[in-house]
């Protein structure tokens, strides 16, 4: 127990270091147990360079599944965006039309009141008292020379 006091520069006697590596060894040994346990044994330390048959057909169906959630999702998410984007449309298309609705309104009131203005006038003048509708209807019939 008094090597492990001693810090890496320390000297050790030779029974010292050959305890002190076997205590190593052991443990490494015991977490290399519990590694082997964790990623189902040996064999799966070691480095592979070759995939096995049968996993290079589960390889290839993982592949295949995660390109179609892709797609998938691909899909949604751009239908979601048109959607939002139609929706956006109707509503700005609602407002202008609501605006040009209003427009409309104002214009007809504003050539009403125009209309109703001259008409007033005509009415007070001499032409109503000689019959303006056939004065009118003998302009509309001549015509205009340039």
């Amino acid at each position: 127990m008094a090597d492990e006091n001693l810090q890496d520069g320390d000297e050790l006697t030779e029974d010292q270091k050959k305890e002190k590596q076997s205590k190593d060894k052991k443990k490494f040994e015991e977490a290399m147990k519990f590694l082997k346990i964790v990623v189902g044994g040996e064999e799966n330390l070691k480095p592979r360079k070759k995939v096995k048959g049968n996993e290079a057909a589960d390889l290839v169906a993982q592949l295949f599944r995660e390109e179609k959630v892709e797609l998938q999702t691909n899909f949604r998410t751009s239908l979601k965006e048109l959607l939002k984007k139609y929706v956006e449309m109707e509503a700005e298309v609602s407002k202008k039309q609501k605006e040009l609705d209003d427009l409309r309104a104002k214009k007809e009131k504003e050539f009403t009141k125009s209309v109703n203005d001259w008409k007033n006038k005509v009415e007070q003048s001499d032409i109503m008292n000689a019959n303006y509708a056939t004065i009118l209807q003998a302009a509309f019939e001549k015509e205009p020379t340039e």
